[in-house]
């Protein structure tokens, strides 16, 4: 019989249906290089009995008892799904959705190119995903016992297990934003995969010390573990081991805050927001007694406060151990005018306090009944301190309930009166030069 009539390849039409479709084969079945009944399309490649495959597109076929026309994935050829009367091939269920696995397979899983375990249907080169990685797959169809999934964005399948043993497991993975702070003493390293397993240690290692604060973007249950991605890495880490918890959720608020150092030594700041001696900075700056501090973090972990100090990497306690080492204060910036109302003057402090060990040295005074401009005030605790304009100090509005400084009023930004300060600093940089 010539190969002519409806013997020749049949092309698109309306009947044609697209979409994603799995077939099991019933028993050994050639594959064509066209949708056509002529034997002259046939190739070498078969479909053994059992095997599952994968189609794109269903055509009918115009001779009465075959089809319809099965094309195979990525347009690798063409089979009957009943031939001759007889059926080549029983549809299997395919599952569309979106789930995560991670691989359990020592040597790893190599990609496949049609839901099957035989390596003859490995991509070539190989596409391996290493054990303990993760993957994400959109379909899914089970067949003789077998979970076949395909992994999104791509054409390739793997399988949840072989001989009995498991080799990818579903897992929960979790997007969001998270803070979270070392908790073991030798700090952590980071893992190319969500694993303890210290053979999965990026090289060179990238090391998160203890007490140091972790952003994750990811977060995976993987058996009675929790691991979580670094954010703007490659890397994850894992929030416990051998029932230790090796990392402590923390909540970290951003704004502006104004704080004043109450500690009496001072506050030397620490590196993380932790009490520990050994994250300390190197430079050991100390923030020195009644200094203002302004915060753009704040972190509460375990019954205490730290805040890191804005623009810097520098963290400080508010209270550690009943020893207070910051106090929340009130700023407002503005011009004002003062009067003097001390009969003994007022000496100009570095800092907002009533301590006489901060006056200004050689002493700036101002006399009784003089005028001050202000330009920024601070309210610490029951007391008002206020900045004096163009000088590095501080006066106060009263002591032990006697007002010191009287408010006269809003200064008039067009108005410029020299304070003793500012004539005394200016004499001080005319004699400096």
């Amino acid at each position: 019989m010539s190969d002519g009539g409806m013997l020749c390849c049949q092309g698109p039409s309306d009947a044609d249906r697209h979409g994603f479709f799995s077939y099991r084969a019933l028993h050994d079945v050639g594959v064509r290089s066209e949708a056509s009944i002529s034997q002259s399309y046939c190739t070498p490649l078969t479909v053994n009995a059992g095997e599952l495959i994968i189609v794109d597109l269903k055509r009918p076929c115009n001779l009465a008892g075959n089809g319809p026309y099965l094309r195979l994935e990525g347009n690798a050829g063409w089979v009957f799904q009943t031939k001759a009367c007889e059926a080549c091939f029983e549809e299997v269920v395919v599952e569309e959705g979106a789930w995560v696995y991670q691989v359990t397979n020592s040597g790893g899983l190599a990609l496949r190119r049609r839901p099957d375990l035989s390596y003859g249907w490995c991509f070539v080169p190989e596409k391996l995903h290493p054990d303990r990685s993760l993957v994400k797959a959109d379909l899914k169809v089970e067949c003789g016992g077998i979970t076949y999934v395909r992994v999104m964005g791509t054409n390739g399948w793997l399988f949840t297990s072989r001989q009995g043993l498991r080799t990818l497991r579903e897992v929960v993975l979790e997007d969001g934003a998270w803070t979270y702070q070392v908790t073991n003493p030798a700090g952590l390293a980071l893992r190319r995969h969500p694993t303890d397993f210290a053979e999965c240690c990026l090289l060179p290692e990238e090391l998160y010390p203890d007490g140091s604060l972790v952003m994750a973007d990811q977060k995976v249950e993987c058996g009675d573990v929790t691991f979580v991605h670094v954010k703007d890495t490659i890397g994850w880490l894992f929030v416990s081991r051998d029932g230790e918890q090796t990392l402590r959720r923390v909540v970290i608020d951003e704004g502006l805050w104004s704080y004043q150092v109450v500690c009496k030594t001072g506050l030397a700041p620490s590196c993380y927001p932790d009490p520990s001696i050994l994250h300390r900075n190197v430079s050991e700056n100390m923030y020195l007694p009644w200094t203002l501090v302004w915060a753009d973090r704040k972190l509460e972990c375990e019954g205490l406060t730290f805040v890191r100090v804005r623009n810097t990497t520098d963290w400080l306690f508010i209270s550690l151990g009943g020893q207070h080492g910051l106090r929340r204060v009130v700023v407002e910036y503005g011009l004002w005018t003062y009067k003097v109302t001390n009969s003994l003057g007022l000496a100009l402090r570095r800092n907002p306090t009533h301590d006489s060990d901060h006056c200004v040295l050689p002493e700036w005074l101002y006399p009784n009944g003089v005028s001050v401009k202000i330009d920024q005030r601070v309210v610490c605790g029951m007391d008002t301190f206020v900045a004096v304009k163009d000088t590095p100090g501080w006066l106060f509005v009263s002591r032990d309930g006697q007002q010191t400084l009287l408010l006269e009023g809003p200064s008039d930004p067009e108005e410029h009166v020299e304070s003793p300060a500012a004539k005394l600093l200016s004499q001080l940089n005319l004699r400096g030069s």
